[in-house]
């Protein structure tokens, strides 16, 4: 089975039960409601790393190919930016669908939907997988305590960077991510364009993560154009499925091809950790405009 994918199937279930119980609303008085949603939702993220870190890791196990890890991950997260969209296009109108009028059990039973439907998949991911890369005793850790592998991290300076970097980033996304439809409905007053919001956001991320691995060399008219299609197809179908208005149409695909320029360029004129360190500073200065 290897080594990351049995944590797929032990922890599928736990985890996609956690999920919904976080969105349960039991009447436990105010103090004890809090109470409980502190617990769930630390239960919930509990699992939530539990399968997503080996998820992250099988593609070192399963090729030893550098482009190919590259690919892999590039795939992974791009695939994941969709799944963001279609959550994030799906939610609000569940939850009038299976709450109708009710907003606490439209989410419970939406988060039920999306639960069932995240199983299958870790499910589907172990099955469909394999682990070909074979970690040798020290690589797996075997026989290592918990102290010494935290010893030997520290020790470690690249990986203080790489997790200091990960650590501020993950903060600004779940910042930015929980506070965009409050950001929406009480900042901007237009509640109604919440789903929009969030589903147009996730194509600018969709793209980057395709080109990650490619910022080298110039900007091409071709993979330009590419984008600018594909972009468009995904946006027309989001207009007839009324998940975006026809006029934001053209300032999104715009952005994003300004994007795309942006990292090509900075990827021309930059080593790759200059040019990843110009392109955070540019998400901070786009962070900064959009407070």
């Amino acid at each position: 089975w290897g080594q990351f994918r049995p944590r797929l199937v032990w922890l599928a279930l736990p985890f996609g039960a956690s999920a919904v119980l976080t969105f349960a609303t039991p009447n436990l008085g105010e103090p004890g409601t809090a109470i409980y949603c502190f617990i769930a939702y630390t239960v919930l993220m509990i699992f939530y790393t539990g399968v997503n870190i080996p998820y992250g890791a099988m593609a070192a196990a399963m090729t030893d190919d550098p482009a190919e890890r590259t690919s892999l991950q590039s795939w992974r997260f791009a695939l994941a930016m969709v799944g963001n969209m279609i959550v994030s296009g799906a939610t609000l109108p569940l939850i009038e669908l299976f709450g109708q009028g009710d907003r606490a059990r439209g989410y419970l039973w939406a988060m039920v939907v999306f639960a069932v439907l995240a199983v299958a998949m870790l499910l589907a991911c172990f099955a469909a997988t394999r682990e070909r890369v074979t970690p040798t005793a020290a690589e797996s850790g075997k026989g290592a305590s918990l102290v010494a592998d935290l010893k030997a991290l520290w020790r470690n300076d690249q990986w203080r960077v790489l997790a200091a970097i990960n650590f501020v980033l993950l903060i600004a996304v779940v910042m930015r991510g929980s506070a965009a439809l409050y950001f929406v409905r009480y900042v901007l007053r237009e509640p109604d364009l919440s789903t929009a919001y969030l589903t147009l956001g996730t194509l600018g991320g969709v793209v980057g993560s395709l080109f990650a691995g490619n910022l080298h060399g110039a900007p091409r008219a071709g993979e330009l154009a590419l984008i600018a299609c594909a972009h468009v197809v995904l946006l027309a179908i989001l207009g007839l499925t009324g998940l975006a208005p026809a006029d934001l149409m053209g300032p999104a695909t715009a952005a994003v091809m300004a994007g795309y320029v942006l990292a090509k360029l900075s990827g021309a004129w930059l080593e790759r950790v200059q040019a990843f360190g110009g392109l955070m500073a540019l998400q901070a200065l786009a962070q900064i405009a959009l407070f």
